[in-house]
């Protein structure tokens, strides 16, 4: 699949550092110190197609049930992370992942959540419904991994 000139544009002049990724999330959540950014560049989440493929995902809930102790917040969070990449993988030649990722936070108890970076905010994501917010520091995110 070709790259069209935004895309293109896209990969190669907004794309943002793993050391910018970290100093974003720490501006958003001060006390976050576990992050884990297994690429070194990353490319800002394109906003109108996240919300498509979080629609798709939707879809897919349904394969899913939940269970105490085997199929809770934290696989949810890892299934949804997995098909967002393979969506990139699959339907865009991109250099680099999207700033997509998975998180815990402490808000009301542990939950494992996703997230993601646009060019000027930090969403979260319900994985277990598909739901997503523009981030907080009410979010209270203490463990990241992309």
């Amino acid at each position: 699949m070709g790259l069209t000139l935004s895309r293109w544009i896209t990969g190669r002049f907004m794309s943002i550092s793993s050391t910018k990724l970290r100093s974003r999330l720490n501006k958003m959540w001060p006390d976050l110190v576990h992050i884990w950014l297994t690429d070194p560049i990353y490319l800002p989440t394109p906003d109108d197609t996240i919300k498509k493929v979080l629609e798709l995902w939707e879809g897919e809930l349904n394969k899913y049930a939940f269970k105490t102790n085997i199929s809770e917040c934290e696989e949810f969070a890892l299934f949804c992370h997995t098909f967002v990449r393979q969506y990139q993988i699959f339907n865009f030649n991109d250099k680099y992942n999207w700033a997509y990722g998975e998180c815990m936070t402490k808000r009301d108890r542990v939950h494992s959540c996703n997230f993601y970076l646009t060019p000027s905010n930090i969403y979260m994501v319900e994985p277990q419904t598909g739901a997503y917010w523009e981030a907080a520091p009410e979010d209270k995110v203490f463990f990241v991994k992309m």
